[in-house]
């Protein structure tokens, strides 16, 4: 290992040899040379290690008198990053002439002045500083505020950021990974146990048996689409991609739009989700969904029709959930207000005494659903939390686990996920109420025990579609 040793002037080259040999799988990582990267590991696959000496690395080889070089190096909390970080920091460092650990501040501090110091994300001091360098590590469990702090302070000196961790589902990492794997200029790495070699066949034929399906293939195999324990619609997920129905989807001009809105309540305000769908046949194109928070009713009325318009179709009916005919002091409703901004149609779905019996509605449904990958996918943010995409609003839709046990009941979590999925229900309920134009004659011509589906292709789709034909 090379760095530079600089005092009043950079003088000369020194080789420090520190007890660290980098596994094969990392060698590409320690390579790289773009200043954006991210890295999704397999869990042991030695990443904190790798971390650990490719910041000291390059803080030894960054020489600049003043201001001193600058690496940091954030955990999702302080305590993690003492408890698993520091101890390998203090020892790779410990082989370096000059180097001298600060235990207050989780630095180190080398001959020339740079360092390398630990932050947790829970404190991450990250305005004012300036940077050479962040590494995000676990990734997933970092806000996205904190890395929004700390970007503008690698503008100085255009410093690199480095994203990591284990998966935990579609979350900050896998679409990080997404977005960068494949693209000019960013370092992209998917570190998988069978593949990296790491870790031997037979252990991992032993992790697979006792940690199970699902978590083994997250959590060692980097498969972002192991169905989470607890989603409700995890299955039904899971089939549509590996059947290749969330994808880029083109309008059927034929077809109006129709609106499906869940209202819900937070202390902000209303908080108000809605899917663009269209019928074609028998399948369920869902293609827009939009979300917001504090809005009033004319503001999703003005959304509505300017989907449609974009789409170069008309809207259909605008459906909403039972609260819809709640009247305000006023006397109006929702249905009034929508009404009064330009909307024609609008229909109020009745409340469902059950919620489960229009949870399995939408179960049932989902095998004929194709989803706008990119309409659909894209998260907003509400002051600076980034909020979910439609996607994850059915991808992360769960029932609750008992704190104390740790057992799964049978109870739908309400929380930021929980708006987009009832949206969704909101369409499988006037589905089932035959509410939907056309949908009670298609259900009785088409009863389920009598379907036999293919594959054919279809000009609406990048992707071979389900077509359906009836045996009678």
């Amino acid at each position: 290992m090379d760095r530079r040793n600089a005092g009043s002037e950079i003088s000369r080259v020194q080789t420090v040899t520190i007890p660290y040999k980098p596994r094969a799988a990392f060698i590409p990582f320690h390579a790289r040379t773009e200043r954006e990267g991210v890295m999704v590991c397999h869990r042991r696959a030695g990443k904190t290690v790798a971390i650990c000496n490719d910041a000291q690395r390059r803080c030894m080889q960054l020489a600049r008198q003043f201001p001193p070089a600058r690496i940091a190096w954030f955990y999702p909390t302080r305590v993690r990053a003492k408890d698993i970080a520091w101890p390998y920091l203090k020892y790779y460092s410990s082989k370096v002439h000059g180097a001298r650990p600060i235990e207050s501040e989780l630095a180190i501090e080398y001959a020339h002045g740079g360092r390398v110091t630990l932050y947790g994300a829970d404190n991450s001091r990250g305005v004012g500083l300036w940077l050479d360098g962040a590494y995000y590590d676990e990734a997933d469990e970092i806000p996205q505020k904190v890395i929004a702090e700390v970007a503008p302070t690698l503008s100085d000196y255009k410093g690199f950021s480095v994203y990591a961790g284990m998966l935990k589902g579609r979350y900050n990492l896998w679409k990080r990974y997404e977005a960068m794997h494949g693209k000019a200029g960013v370092f992209a790495l998917m570190m998988r146990a069978s593949e990296s070699g790491i870790i031997s066949p037979d252990e991992l034929e032993r992790l697979r048996m006792t940690m199970g399906e699902a978590a083994f293939e997250m959590q060692m195999e980097c498969n972002p689409n192991a169905a989470i324990a607890n989603a409700i619609y995890g299955v039904q997920m899971d089939a549509m991609r590996k059947e290749g129905r969330i994808c880029k989807l083109a309008v059927d001009p034929t077809v109006p739009l129709d609106f499906f809105f869940d209202i819900g309540h937070s202390m902000t305000g209303d908080d108000w989700t809605v899917w663009a769908v269209q019928l074609q046949g028998r399948d369920i194109l869902f293609q827009s969904y939009y979300a917001r928070t504090g809005e009033i009713p004319a503001h999703y009325a003005a959304k509505c029709i300017e989907i449609a318009e974009q789409a170069g179709v008309h809207v259909g009916t605008v459906y909403l959930p039972h609260d819809g005919a709640r009247k305000d002091r006023q006397g109006r409703t929702a249905v009034d207000d929508l009404q009064a901004a330009g909307i024609k149609r609008v229909k109020v779905v009745p409340r469902t005494p059950n919620i489960w019996d229009s949870i399995n509605n939408l179960r049932a449904l989902l095998p004929r659903v194709y989803i706008e990958q990119e309409a659909c996918g894209q998260p907003w943010t509400l002051g600076e939390q980034e909020m979910p995409s439609g996607i994850d609003c059915l991808d992360f839709y769960t029932k609750k686990i008992e704190a104390q046990t740790g057992m799964i009941t049978e109870v739908p979590v309400h929380n930021q996920y929980s708006h987009g999925a009832d949206a969704a229900r909101t369409f499988s309920e006037a589905y089932a109420q035959g509410m939907l134009e056309g949908t009670s004659v298609v259900a009785e011509a088409f009863p389920r025990q009598h379907i036999r589906i293919s594959r054919t292709h279809d000009t609406y789709y990048n992707t071979p579609k389900r077509k359906i034909t009836v045996t009678r």
